[in-house]
């Protein structure tokens, strides 16, 4: 059993470093958005605003490509667990132990997920209902 969840895990693991992989710009222009809002927020000109409203549709639109991206990983990681997670129920609370830390962790820490601010990315493990989520916590 702790083999299999061992394997689980590398699977999960894998998934999550795809996950930054393919997000590493989506972050990175995030940041860079970020800072030109920052700057533009301390001008006032009527123009500033306008370059503002810009910024701000620029961000949640990088926003809605990252929750895509996020939903994507859940999905493959949620598949990982169907076929992964032994159907015997006297087995789902050594796996909920090992892997809940163990995935929000990973997510938070490996996920390449840092755009200042308060955004942050967690998540969530039910072994019971086989699913994992990714959340994002705060403003893109």
């Amino acid at each position: 059993m702790a083999d299999d969840m061992q394997a689980a895990k590398k699977k999960v693991a894998n998934e999550v470093i795809l996950l930054r992989n393919k997000t590493e710009k989506c972050c990175r222009d995030a940041r860079d958005l970020r800072k030109q809002e920052e700057e533009v927020a301390k001008a006032k000109d009527p123009a500033s605003k306008q370059k503002a409203i810009d910024l701000r549709k620029a961000l949640e639109a990088l926003g809605k490509s990252y929750l895509t991206q996020t939903q994507t990983t859940s999905q493959r990681i949620n598949q990982v667990l169907k076929t992964s997670v032994p159907d015997e129920k006297k087995d789902w609370p050594d796996w909920q132990k090992g892997m809940d830390k163990w995935y929000r962790d990973l997510i938070e820490k490996d996920s390449g997920f840092d755009i200042g601010n308060d955004a942050k990315l967690t998540g969530d493990v039910s072994i019971e209902e086989k699913r994992a989520t990714i959340i994002i916590k705060g403003k893109f």
